[in-house]
């Protein structure tokens, strides 16, 4: 029988019996599954979420247009296929919660017969979109959830759209020209990072927490010392007990378990880490390219598994395939790059002359990472300061072998180390490039990263025309930490909170968030994960239980709220948008097409609550287990329940939208100025100002080579002041939800201020 009326015989019909029975009437289509299943790493996932993305790569790589309901019957079927051949079990997430999720384990026993490669990577370019789909079952532009599939909205992409000077759609382009860039891994680096990693004495990622064994005989001798065994026995024989003696035994166990989830975070970080570096080998000696998606607003995602868009030791071991000489334009990039990522947001001018203050200490790191392990260790991004120092030092190397060769005399030792690693790199795999002079040029392939400072209000402060809030954002000519001043608020003096860096950081994990149009919970979320991806930067964090971060996120908001006044009266505004579209009853989303001609579709549906919620019997690998699935139900308009809204999304979606604009429009154009005539929004362009330079994004920031900086960071500039000077996004948002159909003439934004050196930094 063939695969497709397969599946389809059996979505007719639910499955009945154990749920691995319809594979007996299934020939070669456990095949397909296995090759789409084994394409991904699902060790440690939780099995509902998982089971769904089986389904939807087979819905799409066989076109079978399913509902949700045949969606969640493929979905049962796949999961309970691996899970009966024995090559992944499912167990509760948490033993001790009845109620835990069920996550999705790879058998020890299991051998898979190919090495897997980060997911959506490649050694050869991907062929050039077609349709939202590929052959492959990847998406491009992934819809809004929550809402069946057969409700999403699907951009159309006819075939003129791979015809650069016909295509009405620029962001298209733009992810044509960021897919065909060409990574590879910096192969000295990775060698190094597994050096050091398996030296206890250098090692960044640990296993458990260095000080565990210590408090936890700090725990068990002041468990002996208060009597936890009689305080749990009245507590579990329910006798009474005094105030203090409950408060005792609540204070006890808070410490244990706060200090059981510390260390299950080290455990799932370190687990990551190497993960990462066995992809990361997998990798090694050749050129790789990304097949990138898209979210409904526009924004850009490179691969979660493995990209230059992931982790910090992704960021660092994963270079451009392209080379360009430094010179010495790109020098003081490169400089500014190693500060940037040792210590963080400061003014432009103050990072550029600190990092040249700290020349000879990026050397003493390049020289010898390992002795000088206390001095990089506890930087920003300590994989990428190291990556940096290397960079710095090879440069150094090669400007050192002309030297070598005009000078005659003594030479320190650290300076014949130098000229040597620079001399072994030049003749390696940069092919002895020189100048016109015939001297040795250092060719460099690391990228260097360049942020939008404070993007989402900047965009909010365009859109709502304040100067001031333009000024906190670093649109000014002085540099202002945004951050920084909100946490010296004086509400946000928190006794325990004492370590600058930690507390500046729990206040921009909630400001980008909020910004965006997040309430507290989404916050609250993002604090919880920070601390266990990053628990040794997260002391205060890891006193908290998650009902006082939810108490930290909620007071963080509400100076928010007090500090930022134009972000609250823009999220209303748009908030009343939504009633006005929900009132008429003309439609069930909120849309709104970007200067650069991106569809924003928002559609949010309830889902069942958890009562609620059906069940499927799946196969676990040892018996049947019933899943809970949440189906989606009608247009969720307002926030209910907890559960996410069109209005609550609203905002945050056009924001989002005027993001992914700027990069649409720099990725395609290069440089972009006016409006063509008509109702077109598309902005000219002209070939001679196209980005001809390696280029990769990631959200609201850039990547490109050192020589290249400034080119980039000028384009940014400009792209984003001509973007607010030639359209209004807030009136254009509102035209096109209230007076759908009716001509709207984009009148042109006075922008303010036109400076500002740290925007893009």
């Amino acid at each position: 029988m063939e695969p497709v009326q397969a599946v389809v015989d059996v979505l007719r019909k639910p499955a009945r019996g154990r749920p691995h029975e319809g594979l007996n009437y299934i020939n070669g289509y456990d095949e397909l599954a296995a090759k789409i299943i084994l394409q991904r790493n699902w060790d440690g996932k939780r099995a509902v979420s998982s089971m769904y993305k089986m389904a939807q790569s087979v819905d799409l790589i066989l076109g079978l247009n399913l509902n949700w309901q045949e969606r969640t019957y493929v979905a049962r079927l796949l999961l309970s296929a691996l899970t009966y051949s024995g090559i992944y079990r499912l167990e509760l997430e948490d033993e001790s919660n009845s109620r835990s999720p069920y996550i999705i384990v790879l058998n020890e026993s299991a051998s898979l017969s190919k090495p897997l490669l980060p997911d959506r990577t490649s050694f050869k370019k991907f062929p050039q979109w077609i349709s939202n789909v590929d052959q492959e079952g990847n998406v491009l532009v992934k819809p809004c959830k929550a809402q069946a599939p057969e409700d999403e909205y699907r951009p159309e992409i006819t075939p003129n759209d791979t015809i650069y000077d016909e295509s009405p759609k620029p962001w298209l382009h733009a992810v044509r020209i960021l897919e065909g860039v060409g990574f590879r891994i910096n192969e000295p680096f990775l060698k190094l990072v597994e050096e050091l990693d398996a030296n206890p004495n250098t090692r960044l990622i640990h296993e458990t927490p260095p000080d565990y064994e210590e408090q936890r005989s700090l725990l068990e001798e002041e468990r002996i010392a208060l009597n936890m065994d009689e305080l749990d026995r009245k507590y579990r024989d329910k006798e009474k007990r005094t105030r203090l003696e409950e408060k005792i035994r609540r204070k006890w166990w808070k410490q244990y378990y706060l200090l059981k989830q510390r260390r299950q975070s080290y455990e799932q970080r370190y687990r990551e880490f190497h993960r990462q570096l066995t992809l990361a080998r997998k990798l090694r000696g050749k050129v790789f390219y990304h097949r990138l998606d898209m979210c409904h607003r526009g924004r850009i995602y490179y691969p979660a598994d493995f990209s230059i868009q992931g982790s910090d030791f992704a960021r660092a071991v994963i270079e451009f395939d392209t080379s360009a000489p430094l010179y010495a334009e790109g020098w003081e990039a490169l400089l500014h790059h190693a500060q940037n990522v040792s210590e963080g947001s400061s003014d432009h001018d103050e990072k550029i002359s600190r990092a040249k203050d700290r020349i000879e200490e990026f050397l003493e790191i390049a020289l010898d990472p390992v002795s000088t392990f206390e001095n990089w260790k506890d930087a920003d991004k300590p994989f990428c300061f190291l990556r940096s120092c290397q960079e710095i030092g090879d440069a150094m190397g090669v400007e050192m072998i002309t030297h070598l060769q005009e000078e005659q005399g003594e030479w320190s030792k650290e300076e014949k180390i130098l000229a040597k690693r620079g001399l072994k790199r030049w003749k390696g795999k940069d092919q002895n490039q020189v100048d016109p002079d015939g001297k040795p040029v250092f060719s460099t392939r690391l990228p260097i990263e360049m942020d939008q400072s404070n993007s989402a209000y900047q965009h909010i402060a365009l859109m709502m025309q304040d100067e001031s809030l333009m000024a906190l954002a670093n649109m000014g000519e002085a540099y202002s930490d945004l951050y920084s001043i909100v946490a010296n608020h004086p509400d946000l003096q928190i006794a325990g909170l004492d370590d600058p860096k930690e507390k500046r950081k729990i206040v921009k994990l909630v400001s980008v968030p909020w910004g965006y149009g997040s309430g507290w919970q989404s916050c609250a979320d993002d604090l919880d994960k920070f601390r266990r991806e990053n628990p040794e930067k997260a002391t205060y964090l890891w006193t908290l239980e998650i009902e006082e971060i939810n108490d930290l996120a909620k007071l963080v908001v509400s100076v928010l709220e007090k500090s930022l006044d134009t972000c609250v009266r823009f999220r209303r505004m748009v908030e009343g948008v939504v009633e006005q579209v929900e009132q008429n009853g003309s439609k069930e989303q909120i849309d709104f097409l970007t200067p650069l001609m991106f569809p924003m579709v928002i559609r949010k549906c309830a889902i069942t609550s958890e009562k609620k919620s059906p069940q499927v019997r799946v196969w676990s690998g040892e018996k049947d287990v019933y899943l809970k699935v949440r189906k989606p139900l009608h247009v969720q308009w307002y926030p209910e329940k907890g559960q996410r809204s069109i209005q609550s999304a609203a905002s945050a979606g056009l924001v989002h939208s005027m993001d992914a604009a700027l990069i649409h429009g720099v990725v395609a154009y290069g440089r972009f100025k006016e409006i063509r005539e008509g109702d077109s929004l598309v902005m000219e362009h002209d070939a001679k100002n196209w980005i001809w330079y390696p280029l990769a994004t990631c959200h609201d920031a850039f990547f490109c080579l050192a020589p290249t900086v400034e080119d980039l960071k000028q384009r940014l500039e400009e792209g984003l002041f001509n973007l607010y000077e030639v359209f209004d996004p807030l009136k254009s948002f509102v035209s096109q939800n209230l007076n759908p159909g009716q001509p709207f003439n984009p009148e042109p934004l006075k922008t303010g201020l036109k400076t500002g050196k740290n925007i893009f930094d």
